[in-house]
């Protein structure tokens, strides 16, 4: 009876710690619960490397401090479209890695070539 009270009566000090927030990864970029790290993903050559020689895009991935949803943004689909480029940039640096819950993943540039 002590054994079941007891456990009633802790329990929910571990809940939080049961529901951790785990290491959000995109290509070769991983960013533990409140943080956000920058990097590439490494796009590998076709069959013909002459014709599609790979590539490496730009991409950040911000990982909340508590579990939720997942928001991907994706920009510079087109070269010459920078404006969603820059806007991107000013997104990743106003997120706050530590206050947030769920992640943001932000492809800064979709079509390098």
């Amino acid at each position: 009876m002590r054994r079941a009270l007891l456990l009633l009566i802790t329990l929910p000090l571990f809940t939080g710690a049961l529901h951790a927030q785990t290491p959000l990864t995109v290509g070769g970029v991983t960013a533990k619960p409140g943080e956000a790290v920058s990097g590439w993903i490494e796009v590998p050559a076709g069959a013909d490397p002459s014709a599609d020689p790979g590539a490496r895009v730009p991409v950040t991935v911000v990982n909340g401090a508590r579990p939720g949803a997942i928001l991907a943004l994706v920009a510079g689909t087109h070269g010459y479209e920078y404006t969603s480029i820059i806007a991107l940039q000013r997104v990743a640096a106003r997120l706050e890695p530590a206050k947030m819950s769920g992640g943001v993943i932000l492809v800064h540039m979709a079509n390098p070539p």
